[in-house]
């Protein structure tokens, strides 16, 4: 199996962690676009909002969850693919510090200098 690819079976579930060695979450899914015939990898989904969401929560369920538990189990994060390593696949990281990754549902907008705007909110 070439080094760009992986098997990602064996990486759901698995604890990720930042540049600094602080934890991030579990990765429980794995966001994929399927171009000429093989599938690229966008972005992995990491953390307790991640799982849910994994489970068919969707945007019903993230209004839900706040309701309900707030912060508390509103905690995930959308990995650019490019930000993940796994050269270890065992023991996956990402290349930058936790407090610089774009949580689930938070989307830049590059017009407002890089601001973070919730993708909720613009409906």
């Amino acid at each position: 199996m070439p080094a760009s690819e992986c098997r990602v079976e064996l990486l759901i579930g698995r604890r990720v962690v930042d540049v600094h060695g602080d934890v991030v979450g579990r990765l429980e899914e794995v966001v994929a676009d399927y171009d000429r015939g093989e599938y690229l990898v966008r972005e992995f989904h990491v953390g307790s909002f991640a799982a849910f969401e994994r489970l068919g929560g969707g945007m019903l369920g993230n209004a839900l969850l706040r309701l309900l538990g707030g912060k508390r189990f509103h905690d995930g994060y959308a990995i650019p693919w490019n930000l993940m390593d796994l050269t270890d696949p065992d023991h996956p990281r990402v290349t930058v510090a936790k407090g610089t990754l774009q949580r689930i549902g938070e989307t830049q907008v590059p017009e407002l200098g890089g601001a973070i705007r919730r993708t909720s909110a613009t409906r």
